[in-house]
């Protein structure tokens, strides 16, 4: 099982391996506490499937919205203890980067904050393989769109505002969150992410004292 919840998405996707079984997404304001438990239910009635027939849960793990990554952990960290289940926290820009066609080459993938900041992070695809290039970081979008070259490849979401004329030359998608993405990468790179030990796994919150260029730990 896949869960979504580091920004205005709010989704679950039931997973076999890479294949989507079963999904339900919305966009949601300040809902995602409430609605996430019937999420979860209705996908697992849609699939057939009982928690205890799990392998594992994936969550994205940000960054994202503060109170939205919370929520999502927390239900995830739930339902994997009780299940006695792997955790596998996926980085959020990661996913969104995931969930678009890409030509090879440099990405760069930016998640919308507040006001002018937004999180970003650089990847490249090479061989068809999405690597990162950087940490995830907080920046003001002025300070992400300096660093953007010509013929590079632009992955958004919410940041339609900070996108007029000064990024031409760059190739625009909308890298929309989805619990599917997570899942597909939770597949792909489970060796790489899995954890058994979760208790205190934290989300990658990047605190507003990170903002400004700094990496998040």
């Amino acid at each position: 099982m896949a869960i979504e919840t580091a920004s205005s998405v709010c989704g679950v996707a039931l997973m076999d391996g890479e294949e989507v079984l079963a999904f339900r997404e919305e966009v949601l304001e300040r809902e995602h506490a409430e609605k996430l438990p019937h999420f979860c239910e209705a996908v697992l009635e849609k699939g057939d499937t009982d928690i205890s027939e799990l392998s594992a849960v994936a969550v994205s793990i940000g960054p994202g919205s503060f109170t939205g990554l919370r929520i999502g952990l927390s239900f995830a960290k739930g339902i994997a203890f009780s299940g006695d289940l792997s955790l596998v926290p996926v980085p959020t820009l990661l996913a969104m980067t995931e969930n678009c066609e890409l030509e090879s080459g440099d990405v760069a993938t930016v998640l919308f904050s507040h006001k002018n900041y937004v999180y970003h992070q650089r990847f490249i695809i090479e061989a068809n393989r999405l690597e990162s290039k950087s940490l995830a970081l907080s920046a003001t979008w002025k300070e992400v769109e300096a660093q953007l070259p010509e013929g590079s490849q632009l992955v958004h979401y919410g940041c339609s505002q900070f996108l007029d004329s000064s990024v031409d030359g760059v190739t625009v998608y909308q890298g929309i969150p989805s619990a599917k993405a997570v899942g597909r990468i939770a597949a792909d790179r489970y060796s790489e992410l899995a954890v058994k030990e979760f208790p205190a796994l934290e989300p990658n919150y990047i605190a507003s004292f990170q903002i400004g260029g700094k990496a998040a730990s």
